[in-house]
């Protein structure tokens, strides 16, 4: 009876251990995931390492280095990257672009969601880490993503959260009673698993940085994403819902895009815009701020505070004419537009053409000689 009852607590403690063994194993695969890179025979090919916040717009600077690792292209190539928000990627074919302009760049377009300026700014920190360095980076931008708005977390998602702040009031009783709230914390997950990602992402291209790492060891193999194909997601149809169109103005409303009041001093927006402009020049990339059209509705709400904003902002942190600014706001027509930014498939294909033969004479004015 006793050497039953002693087997049956070898068994159990045996069982502990291996789960335990199971677990910390596991812990140190997930950690070194996260911090470092991760050996590729651990994780399936094609699989983002460690954290769930690996973007699309990464996966893309990941597979333009690898192909120039593997000198799938030419290591002589001059790059134009053209960059932004969604209405960016809706906005250009590279194909066309790459086809049309005479300038002998060839185009990619690295593009997000959400109009923020910081989430610009964290993503395109990534071209730090790589060995591909564009002649030209564009920015493509509206001068509202300069309000300074604080939006209230209901309605904000990552591109417009930083920290734990904006989801705490900051009096520690009133914060204690919240997490005691279930229905309070379900409300907010999505805030805090943003935040955490966000926070992870930020650390994980400091210590890529640190390591003289490239952007292609974001990935335990080689990413399946073509880096010169356009980004292209729903906007095929010539005009989208109602519904659409009214949540899109609110939401912009909300963030405070029409209240002349919020450009009334540099913000966190503005001070992104600044250090992704810095970060390209000391690249030796020529920097250009390409303001993108918008339908009818967007520029009639947009304050002429807006504008004048970017050019004191351009004008306060940069010298004079270094950071050319190529206003095409009112290039396209009302039938080009899915929604009030977005362009719809007729109108990319339009616009690119339109945007190659007007970059053109910027390039020659300043001097931007692709290499031989």
């Amino acid at each position: 009876m006793m050497k039953a009852s002693e087997s049956g607590i070898s068994n159990i403690k045996t069982i502990i251990i291996a789960a335990a063994a199971i677990a910390a194993a596991f812990f140190i695969i997930v950690a070194f995931g996260v911090l470092l890179p991760t050996p590729k025979f651990l994780l399936p090919e094609g699989i983002p390492m460690g954290w769930a916040n690996v973007s699309y717009y990464g996966q893309k600077v990941a597979s333009l280095e690898t192909a120039y690792k593997k000198k799938i292209i030419d290591p002589s190539t001059s790059f134009g990257f053209i960059m932004g928000a969604s209405v960016v990627r809706e906005g250009f074919d590279p194909l066309i672009v790459s086809k049309v302009s005479d300038s002998g760049l060839r185009w990619i377009v690295f593009s997000h969601s959400g109009g923020s300026l910081e989430k610009l700014e964290y993503l395109s920190r990534q071209h730090l880490l790589s060995r591909v360095k564009p002649t030209v980076a564009v920015l493509g931008i509206y001068p509202t993503q300069l309000a300074g708005t604080r939006i209230p977390s209901s309605v904000r998602g990552l591109d417009q959260i930083s920290n734990f702040k904006d989801i705490f009031s900051g009096n520690l009783k009133t914060d204690v009673d919240r997490l005691l709230k279930k229905e309070w914390v379900l409300s907010k997950r999505k805030e805090m698993n943003d935040i955490l990602k966000h926070s992870l992402y930020r650390i994980r291209l400091r210590l890529f940085q640190l390591f003289e790492l490239g952007p292609d060891a974001l990935f335990a193999a080689n990413p399946k994403i073509n880096p010169f194909g356009a980004d292209i997601k729903v906007y095929r149809t010539p005009r989208g819902p109602e519904y659409h169109l009214k949540r899109q103005m609110t939401y912009w409303h909300l963030f405070g895009w029409f209240d002349p009041r919020a450009y009334q001093s540099r913000n966190g927006q503005a001070e992104a815009l600044i250090r992704v402009i810095e970060d390209f020049q000391r690249m030796g990339t020529r920097v250009f701020i390409l303001l993108m059209p918008g339908a009818t509705q967007l520029r009639s709400l947009e304050p002429p505070e807006a504008h004048q904003a970017l050019k004191a902002v351009i004008k306060n942190a940069f010298p004079a004419e270094t950071v050319p600014v190529i206003d095409m706001r009112d290039s396209m027509k009302e039938e080009y537009f899915y929604d009030n930014s977005h362009l719809n498939w007729e109108g990319r294909k339009l616009f690119s053409y339109r945007f190659a033969k007007t970059i053109e004479p910027y390039l020659e004015q300043h001097q931007v000689v692709p290499k031989p």
